[in-house]
């Protein structure tokens, strides 16, 4: 797996990019099973203090992906009912988000190389970070 933090301005608020890269030989589809019939186990893996922070080579095929979805009725399950209003026309938002990858200098390991040459699954997660406040 190999996390990449999207640039913030809200210091308690991060979006980031993980990909997941399936073993040779595992399928895809047996991963995504896998987290489809133990439904805690995307958070628990989201949730493991085992990282690293370190430099890689990373490659991966150029890829494009576009979807549309209604937000209207969730949100209005939500009890969000003033956003809309049926006497107007709503306008589409569009928002740059700027990839960066967090590295930590450390005393020149070897590389290491991560290729996605196969199959492999990305989501963006939202990880909030709780501060403790002082008195």
């Amino acid at each position: 797996m190999v996390d990449f933090p999207y640039k913030r301005a809200n210091k308690d608020i991060q979006f980031v990019f993980r990909i997941t890269l399936p073993n040779g030989g595992v399928l895809l589809s047996e991963i995504q099973q896998k987290f489809t019939s133990q439904p805690t186990l995307l958070e628990d893996i989201f949730n493991q203090q085992k990282t690293t922070t370190q430099e890689i080579l990373l490659y991966i095929p150029k890829f494009k992906m576009e979807t549309q979805f209604e937000l209207k009725t969730d949100l209005e399950q939500l009890a969000i009912h003033d956003a809309f209003d049926t006497n107007t026309e709503a306008a589409a938002a569009a928002t740059n988000v700027i990839m960066t990858l967090s590295c930590a200098k450390v005393q020149q390991p070897p590389h290491i190389v991560f290729r996605a040459e196969r199959p492999f699954l990305f989501y963006i997660r939202e990880r909030r970070q709780f501060r403790a406040s002082t008195s």
